[in-house]
């Protein structure tokens, strides 16, 4: 796959991460401008944030434009984005039940875009994303050596890529990533109304 070729859908979520990306950024400096204003003896410290916001500008575009180098700095920025949001919301969840009623939407609000952000992770770190993302064609997949019987499969919940033995697939596998039955319920339920 040629680094100019268009996909779907890898191309959309590549899109996807680097918009929330730079969107995510810009909710956290807002509301740490906010918290920091609030309290006079900080509010000066609001021109710190000023080249945070800068630097996520060459990282977002750097990962938008693929480069070389945008997907690495994007996992470590991705991961940090995600601590600071978490810890937001935690933040917002404790105003919230002692004080400030809004802040229990915020913190909710917040709660969910860290889990949306931790969603994102997986696909960051995916290896045909990555892949993809290098301009390296997705069917070196194919070159993964395998056992006898084994393929190439990836997990219903977190899409990690498995190789497993269909003909010894058992219902109660679990993927080892993320700790889920590999066959799905409805799945089991097609195959028992067949018998």
């Amino acid at each position: 796959m040629g680094r100019d070729e268009p996909t779907g859908e890898l191309a959309a979520a590549h899109r996807q991460v680097g918009w929330m990306f730079i969107f995510t950024v810009g909710l956290v400096l807002f509301l740490i401008s906010v918290d920091l204003a609030s309290i006079p003896q900080l509010s000066s410290f609001i021109v710190l944030l000023i080249p945070v916001g800068i630097v996520a500008i060459p990282i977002s575009w750097g990962f938008i434009q693929r480069k070389s180098w945008g997907l690495g700095f994007m996992l470590v920025s991705w991961f940090s984005l995600t601590a600071v949001v978490g810890i937001l919301a935690v933040v917002d969840l404790g105003q919230g039940l002692t004080t400030d009623r809004w802040s229990l939407v915020q913190a909710a609000l917040l709660l969910f875009l860290t889990w949306s952000m931790y969603q994102r992770t997986k696909l960051l770190r995916h290896p045909m994303f990555a892949a993809w993302y290098h301009g390296h064609p997705t069917t070196m997949l194919s070159s993964i050596p395998l056992a006898d019987g084994e393929i190439l499969a990836s997990c219903p919940h977190c899409s990690s890529l498995l190789a497993i033995q269909p003909d010894r697939l058992d219902v109660g596998e679990k993927c080892p990533n993320c700790d889920e039955g590999l066959i799905l319920k409805q799945t089991i339920a097609a195959l028992s109304e067949e018998e």
